[in-house]
């Protein structure tokens, strides 16, 4: 059907019968009627519609029942309302089968409210494709793909926006296809809102948002077949400030959120805001990969992480950040992680700095946080890891509060060129040391409780640790070139060996650095 409008000089009402789904303009009553092929001058489609810019699919000729291709009369639909300046396409219930859609004119609202379906037979086609429609719509429904697996390239997704600003998905469900909604990577498309959406079972991942886009309350659940695909993706530079609230994700195969830049762009200002987090690959990982990459004023706020898995490759840490290339840095990170398979935190990151831990992390599989960052502060809570509460390796500079008990191998092990780091520590009931300070390690200083550990509350191999008032310790050891008198700073009980001839010294009486006598073999 050619889309036209009928205006000849004397076309009246009474006097033209256009055909269906025909705009047409009656030039004596100066108004808009839609064509059904049987009534003269059409109907009026703004007479029983409250909302007075609704083109309703059927009436254009879609028959919704599953069956039939209605590609041709829904894009007839979207024609007419771009002609018109704009307005709803209603989907009345039904399914509504097609091979792709295609929007390119502003402010044009998808209406699927009534529980319609569009299934997309095709699998190299996008369900709904957006180019410099700003302004478009979604309300409710479900967008059908040809099944996760089947649709296997980035040219089948649920909704593919370029040039796109301003949008609202509200309440769509999505499922089937390689990518549930897609913007374009140009920068183009922007301050787009994504809220309530259910976007499951999709090939790679169900939301990349960009500049500006905020997702609340979506579910995001089992989409990805390897650990390369998640709920959430945001990559390059054009992904600054966006905002996630309010999220849940579930069975993932990557991450429930994975953020990841291997160019030389900067990420700015992502939130997160309690998110809960179920049977992912990994809560979230946080990655860049170019020596020029950068990811800055990250916000984690009220995540709860649950039960991270292993999938494929090195999956089943609650938060994951890796920074072996570029940097990461001015993050917060507010967390409560339990049971993940792998690490609670793994901030095992080379350029990892300048961050604010608040995490808890119950039950890790393996250790409870794995530190490697530098000069950042907070609270660490690791209790009943399978291995230790807290490893400290490489990390410098500092200041954190420690709180582990009941982990497997030791409460805190610090290993590494673990060094300048303030640490007021907890350390209870663990198999193992309270605290161990290994080889490498050197001018760290502890201050708190360490008690009822299996073997010995706190030891240090490192050299200049000083460690102060851990209340039960059996034995206290750290190294000095020299005498200790003066010099080394502990608590009544340590023992100090002179790394210059061997000769072991005791803190016998009062504190700070001097109290030391030497021990005499008999």
């Amino acid at each position: 059907m050619s889309l036209r409008f009928k205006q000849e000089p004397n076309a009246t009402r009474a006097t033209y019968t256009p055909e269906l789904g025909e705009p047409y303009f009656a030039t004596d009553t100066k108004r808009l009627f839609i064509g059904d092929g049987t009534t003269p001058g059409g109907v009026d489609p703004f007479a029983t519609d409250p909302y007075g810019d609704l083109f309703n699919v059927k009436l254009y000729g879609a028959e919704g029942d599953g069956v039939t291709n209605d590609t041709a009369a829904i894009q007839d639909t979207i024609d007419a309302v771009a002609l018109a300046g704009g307005g709803k396409v209603v989907f009345p219930f039904g399914e509504y089968i097609v091979t792709g859609l295609t929007v390119t004119d502003p402010y044009i609202i998808f209406d699927l409210t009534s529980g319609a379906t569009i299934t997309l037979t095709a699998t190299d086609a996008d369900c709904i494709d957006a180019n410099a429609a700003s302004g478009l719509e979604v309300h409710g429904g479900h967008l059908v793909g040809p099944g996760k697996g089947t649709a296997d390239t980035d040219a089948c997704c649920g909704i593919a926006l370029i040039a796109c600003v301003g949008c609202r998905f509200v309440g769509v469900e999505i499922s089937g296809f390689y990518h549930g909604i897609r913007p374009d990577d140009s920068g183009n498309s922007y301050d787009n809102d994504y809220i309530n959406c259910n976007i499951h079972d999709c090939t790679h991942t169900a939301l990349w948002p960009k500049d500006g886009d905020c997702a609340a309350a979506c579910r995001l659940v089992d989409n990805g077949t390897t650990n390369a695909h998640h709920g959430i993706y945001i990559n390059t530079a054009v992904a600054r400030g966006v905002r996630l609230i309010g999220n849940h994700y579930e069975g993932n195969t990557g991450g429930g959120v994975q953020i990841y830049i291997d160019d030389a762009s900067t990420v700015n200002g992502v939130s997160s805001v309690g998110e809960t987090f179920d049977g992912n690959g990994w809560g979230y990982i946080i990655a860049t990969n170019h020596a020029s990459a950068a990811i800055t004023n990250l916000h984690i706020a009220g995540a709860v992480v649950d039960g991270c898995v292993v999938t494929t490759g090195d999956t089943g840490h609650g938060i994951h950040f890796i920074a072996t290339n570029g940097t990461i840095t001015n993050f917060r990170v507010q967390a409560v992680v339990n049971n993940p398979a792998g690490r609670g935190l793994n901030a095992d990151a080379a350029n990892l700095s300048n961050g604010n831990f608040d995490v808890v992390v119950n039950g890790a599989g393996t250790v409870g946080a794995y530190i490697t960052a530098d000069y950042c502060t907070g609270s660490i809570v690791a209790n009943n890891s399978a291995s230790y509460g807290v490893n400290l390796n490489g990390a410098q500079y500092n200041h954190l509060s420690i709180t582990a008990r009941g982990n497997v191998t030791s409460g805190v092990w610090a290993t590494g060129a673990t060094t300048y780091n303030v640490l007021n520590l907890m350390a209870l009931g663990n198999t193992g040391n309270g605290i161990n300070f290994q080889a490498a390690t050197s001018y760290n200083r502890v201050f708190g409780v360490a008690a009822g550990n299996t073997s010995t509350n706190a030891a240090d191999s490192g050299t200049d640790n000083n460690l102060f008032g851990l209340t039960g310790a059996a034995v206290v050891q750290t190294r000095y070139a020299g005498t200790p008198e003066a010099h080394v700073t502990a608590g009544i009980g340590a023992i100090c060996s002179d790394t210059t001839n061997g000769k072991l010294y005791f803190k016998a009486t009062g504190t700070g650095n001097t109290g030391w006598v030497a021990l005499k073999p008999e």
